[in-house]
């Protein structure tokens, strides 16, 4: 049996959220998406489907943007291929997943 987990924020942002860059204003954070993807139709779904703004309420100090591109970078870099690496072991053997 296996079982894989990640908690909610888990990323290479690091603990408390403070590891790096983020973008503070909807152009930082437009500028932040670009710089890693090139197709503008794909920019466009990630800000306005995906990860829009409006569903990241500033916090703590934080701004939307910031918490947006945390939110994105724990997805991109810990919560989606944990979810694809359990798919696969399910195959083979019992498996399970938490987000916490």
């Amino acid at each position: 049996r296996v079982i894989f987990g990640f908690n909610s924020m888990d990323g290479i942002i690091g603990f408390p959220y403070n590891g790096g860059p983020t973008p503070n204003t909807s152009q930082e954070y437009h500028a932040f998406i670009s710089a890693y993807i090139d197709n503008a139709t794909q920019v466009a779904l990630i800000e306005n489907h995906y990860y829009p703004l409006q569903q990241f309420p500033a916090y703590d100090g934080r701004s939307n943007a910031s918490i947006a591109w945390q939110s994105l970078n724990g997805d991109v870099c810990l919560a989606c291929p944990t979810l694809m690496q359990i798919s696969d072991i399910a195959t083979i053997t019992k498996s399970y997943v938490y987000e916490f």
